[in-house]
């Protein structure tokens, strides 16, 4: 019988600067979705962790444990800090077009986290645990597109 594959990290800020998330996430996913999709997914974990390291541990020292798994069904990652408890998912969302027709700059972070997955926030007794998921066919097939 085949595992589900599963992918763990701990990551700090500078970690996650070097672009080594992108790295070592592709992998698992081109082998479950298509290219764009995989694009959309790591702009999903991109920005949630951007959201963490600049908004909840503001620029200080700090950590992200990541767990990924590739369920049949379903991509899982759960991101773990130990940021201020703060629930994304409670957040109101801006207006993409109306924030750009203002030309307000960023804030677009939440809109596209919450767009693209599914997204679960829990407050733990030191931080936040967010949970996104990602609906899949089972024996989804990857293509270019």
């Amino acid at each position: 019988m085949d595992q589900d594959p599963t992918l763990d990290l701990l990551l700090n800020q500078e970690d996650y600067r070097k672009g080594s998330l992108r790295s070592q996430l592709s992998p698992i996913l081109e082998d479950a979705f298509s290219k764009i999709e995989v694009n959309r997914i790591l702009l999903a974990i991109e920005e949630a962790m951007v959201n963490i390291f600049e908004h909840g541990y503001r620029g200080e020292e700090g950590s992200v444990g990541l767990h990924l798994e590739l369920l049949s069904d379903r991509l899982r990652v759960e991101l773990r800090d130990n940021a201020p408890v703060f629930d994304c998912t409670a957040a109101p969302l801006r207006d993409p077009a109306s924030a750009g027709e203002k030309g307000e700059d960023g804030g677009y972070g939440l809109y596209l986290l919450r767009t693209i997955m599914d997204v679960r926030h829990r407050a733990l007794p030191d931080g936040n645990l967010l949970t996104l998921e990602r609906s899949r066919a089972p024996g989804e097939a990857k293509d270019e597109s």
